[in-house]
């Protein structure tokens, strides 16, 4: 039983006395909208795939908050998800470049991704000039960093920073190039 009194004290009652049972709560609210968003997919649209598109932060970080505050428990949602698009922008999160790959392949050890199965690893990578200015090279280690561990794909943020930056076009075509041909060997 919630003691009575306004929200704010209602809520720090639930997080002192049942802090892990809220979270577990929460985490299994978001897991049962993708469950029934799922089971609309399979009988409308059977082939359509489920993507979660997501904060990229790793179990530790920020005190666990990925769980702890977004409710995004991996454990739940690889059963229900098709395809995981981390959005690891590492301008925005102040990272170095390299950082994405380095996510990436955490990603795929922690939820056992198998690029020829499901669920399917595409992450985001930022090609967006804000904040800052994403060079060339720097797309490329991101872009490049996006495709490891068992990714199956990449995509950008945004779409439109890239076709109008001549230079970004150019290292997304090398890179989506040099892709396609080592999926033929």
């Amino acid at each position: 039983e919630i003691p009575e009194g306004i929200t704010s004290e209602k809520s720090l009652w639930i997080l002192n006395h049942h802090d892990e049972s809220w979270r577990n709560w929460r985490c299994k609210v978001i897991y049962d909208w993708t469950y029934e968003i799922k089971s609309i997919i399979k009988e409308i649209r059977p082939n359509a795939l489920l993507g979660l598109y997501h904060c990229p932060w790793d179990d530790q970080e920020f005190n666990s908050a990925r769980r702890r505050i977004l409710g995004l428990d991996y454990n739940l949602l690889k059963e229900t998800i098709d395809v995981f698009s981390p959005m690891v922008y590492h301008g925005r999160m102040g990272r170095e470049p390299d950082w994405v790959k380095e996510n990436i392949q955490w990603f795929s050890n922690r939820l056992n991704i198998k690029k020829d199965s499901y669920p399917k690893l595409w992450p985001i990578v930022q090609a967006y000039n804000n904040p800052g200015v994403i060079s060339n090279e720097e797309f490329e280690i991101v872009l490049k960093g996006g495709l490891a561990g068992e990714s199956s794909g990449v995509m950008m943020f945004t779409t439109s920073a890239v076709a109008d930056d001549k230079g970004k076009t150019e290292v997304m075509k090398k890179v989506y190039t040099n892709l396609m041909e080592k999926s033929r060997n």
